[in-house]
């Protein structure tokens, strides 16, 4: 589920959170049943848009500023949970090995539920390694640290966004398909920035990984924004012209095919 927006609980129930207000709004047959406190007050700042609703929790990425403050990352975490019955969070998930120690920037992850696993991958703003979060265990480690060739690592702490951009990849979205996990990231290029945020400066391209272990790591491009998964497809954004809008939908096979 996309987080903020409709976080679902059943047919009747959603949750939605208001980011200005830092509030989550409990929707009961379409009334605002109650307004939740957020995340501010308990010192946990949310990140991304992905979420969801899990044995009666809602779960987030998050940035952890009481650590990332002081840059310590190694007690730094990455995800948070926000208990429906007291409105209490608690923090997990680790930071990952390869991400950068060169400040306290974009340590925050995309996350994705494996409900049926009950575990959560998640892949940081920055970086190319998998995480893994077992909520049964409540461990956290890398299950895969393969850097697809085309990842680029960033080295400068400050600049232009042109300039800091063009040196970093960002990561664009995880998906399952049967026993498959999908990341995608984007490369920005120049053509980007020059041209107020157009997507076709983006290079995207990602990496398919085998269930459960995450081995046998395949490479491959896509034309456009990876937007989720859809009936065993990716959906591609190739067109975001309002007038021409395009979703494309790409099932997976030795090659992508539209």
């Amino acid at each position: 589920m996309m987080f903020p927006g409709q976080l679902i609980r059943n047919d009747l129930e959603f949750f939605v959170y208001d980011l200005n207000q830092d509030n989550i709004a409990h929707f009961v047959d379409e009334k605002i049943n109650v307004k939740i406190p957020g995340y501010l007050d308990q010192n946990v700042w949310s990140r991304n848009t992905s979420g969801y609703y899990w044995n009666n929790h809602i779960i987030t990425a998050i940035e952890d500023p009481e650590n990332l403050r002081g840059m310590d990352f190694n007690n730094a975490k990455s995800l948070a949970f926000l208990n429906l019955d007291d409105y209490s969070i608690t923090k997990h998930g680790i930071l990952s090995p390869t991400l950068d120690n060169l400040d306290a920037n974009e340590k925050y992850p995309v996350i994705l539920l494996d409900e049926g696993s009950e575990v959560i991958y998640y892949v940081f703003e920055t970086d190319y390694s998998v995480m893994k979060y077992d909520m049964v265990k409540d461990s956290s480690y890398a299950v895969s640290s393969y850097k697809p060739k085309n990842f680029r690592t960033r080295t400068i702490t400050s600049g232009s966004p042109k300039e800091m951009g063009t040196e970093s990849t960002w990561i664009n979205g995880l998906g399952i398909i049967e026993n498959q996990l999908i990341v995608v990231w984007q490369n920005p290029t120049e053509k980007y920035y020059d041209n107020e945020g157009d997507p076709n400066g983006l290079i995207t391209y990602g990496v398919i990984y085998d269930l459960p272990l995450l081995d046998n790591p395949r490479e491959f491009s896509l034309p456009g924004t990876f937007l989720g998964t859809y009936k065993n497809n990716l959906m591609v954004e190739e067109n975001d012209d309002p007038i021409e809008y395009t979703i494309g939908f790409y099932k997976i096979g030795n090659e992508f095919q539209e």
